[in-house]
């Protein structure tokens, strides 16, 4: 599967100003932010945070907030599932770090991950 750049998810071109990017992010968050789908079904209310985690994580991107670490706690895994996620994470090119039961990955990484948990670890 592959991966949209931040460009792609803002629907902007590679050269856009700050402006562009800004006003992209704005407009798409008035379309998905969550709390306009208060009142449908939870399959809805799940695509609209998928898409909003997607849009925040490309605006974070372009607007130079990579950096900032996003953790996941895993209490109960065995180390059977810590291995068979890090090899996704890996097969994913996602770099992370593991202190115990919990998973560090860069923020431009977290939609990425939070789809692999999706998939099958959450």
């Amino acid at each position: 599967m592959s991966e949209r750049t931040p460009y792609e998810v803002l629907g902007i071109d590679p050269d856009a100003a700050e402006e562009e990017v800004r006003q992209a992010f704005l407009n798409l968050v008035q379309i998905y932010h969550p709390d306009r789908f208060g009142d449908s079904p939870p399959a809805v209310l799940v695509q609209a945070n998928r898409h909003m985690q997607e849009v925040n994580a490309a605006y974070d991107a372009l607007a130079g907030l990579k950096g900032t670490t996003v953790y996941y706690d895993t209490p109960g895994w065995t180390n059977h599932q810590r291995a068979a996620f890090t090899k996704e994470l890996l097969d994913s090119d996602i770099p992370h770090r593991w202190n115990g039961e919990e998973l560090s990955v860069d923020q431009s990484y977290e939609s990425k991950c939070d789809r692999l948990f999706d998939e099958g670890f959450g």
